[in-house]
């Protein structure tokens, strides 16, 4: 991070610039903190700008995906339409939906597990999601014969949540994700991680 500090002049010049298009949350980020290599300050200026990237390329993919006749109605603002947390949810959500409707749930050989209350959620805090079972289903829905099951834990145990994680990271660098994340990240559950997993995966979407 001392790379910053012989630009450090034009460190606020990046700040100021940084705030459109992007509309980051710059509130507790100054220039001064950046030019001072702030490991902490400029890794959240850093996480912000993967999130714009990748929910940028995300509205590109959800055009693509209204296009052939699928895909939720975006709101509007300020005339113009932009993805946020809310948009991915949905989106994951109904895709998990509509699969079911089609195929109906996935059978869990010998029945160790239900998938039940693990196939929607409405946060990114949400416990559960450490486990990555709801990644996996949503990979399913997405990429029928993909997953295979029986390489599924329950997810009840650490070892089992990392298992499964290792596994959800694997299949979707298979399948060409462009994954930024480790599964030790994806158990330790962090909001930021878990955005950008989940956006990650909806770029299967047009695969």
């Amino acid at each position: 991070y001392n790379v910053l500090r012989p630009y450090h002049k034009h460190c606020f010049d990046l700040k100021v610039v940084s705030l459109e298009p992007f509309m980051l949350q710059l509130n507790f980020i100054g220039g001064e903190d950046l030019g001072n290599g702030n490991r902490k300050l400029t890794l959240a200026l850093l996480w912000q700008l993967m999130r714009y990237h990748l929910y940028t390329f995300l509205e590109q993919v959800h055009k693509v995906s209204v296009n052939r006749g699928g895909g939720l109605v975006l709101a509007i603002r300020d005339g113009e339409t932009r993805f946020s947390d809310k948009h991915v949810l949905a989106w994951a959500n109904e895709i998990i939906e509509e699969a079911y409707e089609l195929r109906g749930e996935p059978e869990i050989p010998d029945g160790k597990f239900s998938l039940t209350s693990k196939s929607k959620i409405r946060s990114f805090k949400e416990d559960h999601l450490k486990d990555s079972i709801y990644f996996i289903i949503l990979i399913w829905a997405m990429k029928p014969g993909s997953i295979k099951w029986h390489f599924v834990a329950p997810g009840k145990t650490q070892q089992e949540k990392l298992r499964n994680a290792r596994y959800v990271v694997s299949v979707a660098r298979k399948l060409g994700t462009m994954v930024m994340v480790s599964p030790e990240d994806i158990v330790q559950g962090s909001t930021k991680v878990l955005k950008l997993f989940l956006g990650a995966l909806l770029g299967l979407t047009i695969g």
